[in-house]
C-alpha cells in the first residue's frame, strides 16, 4: 500500500475574465503611477498598500474568487458550517529584474494569489519544502515528477490562474525577464468554525 502523509493543499484553477482582467490592468498600473506602493517582500517592482474587495469594482472579482475558495474547502473537506474571513488585498507589478524574496504569511490559515497579467518570460512562483532532510540527502529518483520528493516546486502561471496554499508556505517570485508588467493580487484567508 502506498500512501502519503503530512501532505500540503495546493489548489489552482483559471478563471476566464479577460474583460475583468484587462480592467484591473488598467487600474493597477493607473494606481502604481499615483502611489510609491510600499516595500516588503519585493525587490524592485511595485507592492500596493491594502485595497479592499468590498469597493464596489471589485465585489465582481471577489465574488468568482470566493466560489473557488469554497470549492477547494470542500475537497480538503472541511467541516461545515464554516465562514471565510479574507483579509485587504495587495497588488504585485514585476517588470524585468524584479522579484520577491523568500517569504510565508504564517499567521494565516491560507494564502491566494491571482493573475492579472503574465505576460511571455515573466517569472514563475516557487515553492521551498518544508522538510529539511529533503535538503540535506542526495537521493535520485527516476520519477522527478513525484511533488512528494521536491526540494523546491517552480509552479508556472497564466494570466487568469487562482493559486491557494497554506499561509505557512514558503514561496517566492523569481526576477522576470521582461520589461512588460506581471500583475497579481495577494491575500490571506483564515477559517472560522463555532461548535460551541
Amino acid at each position: 500500500m502506498y500512501t502519503e502523509i503530512f501532505g500540503i493543499p495546493f489548489f489552482s484553477t483559471k478563471l476566464e475574465l479577460d474583460k475583468v482582467n484587462f480592467s484591473l490592468k488598467k487600474e493597477f498600473l493607473s494606481l502604481e503611477k499615483k502611489n510609491k506602493g510600499v516595500i516588503k517582500s519585493n525587490s524592485g517592482g511595485f507592492q500596493s498598500g491594502n485595497l479592499f474587495f468590498d469597493d464596489k469594482k471589485y465585489i465582481f472579482l471577489k465574488d468568482k474568487l470566493l466560489l473557488e475558495i469554497n470549492n477547494f474547502l470542500k475537497t480538503l473537506t472541511v467541516k461545515e458550517p464554516f465562514n471565510i474571513k479574507y483579509y485587504p488585498f495587495w497588488v504585485n507589478i514585476n517588470r524585468k529584474n524584479n522579484y520577491n524574496k523568500w517569504h510565508c504569511h504564517g499567521s494565516h490559515h491560507f494564502s491566494c494569489v491571482y493573475y492579472v497579467s503574465v505576460p511571455k518570460n515573466s517569472s514563475r512562483i516557487i515553492f521551498n519544502t518544508l522538510v529539511l532532510h529533503k535538503k540535506t540527502c542526495n537521493i535520485k529518483y527516476t520519477n522527478n515528477n513525484i511533488l512528494s520528493m521536491c526540494d523546491e516546486l517552480y509552479y508556472n502561471v497564466k494570466e487568469g490562474c487562482f493559486i491557494i496554499f497554506p499561509s505557512y508556505l514558503e514561496h517566492m517570485v523569481e526576477p522576470s525577464n521582461t520589461t512588460k508588467p506581471r500583475i497579481s493580487i495577494s491575500f490571506n484567508i483564515d477559517i472560522e468554525q463555532n461548535y460551541d
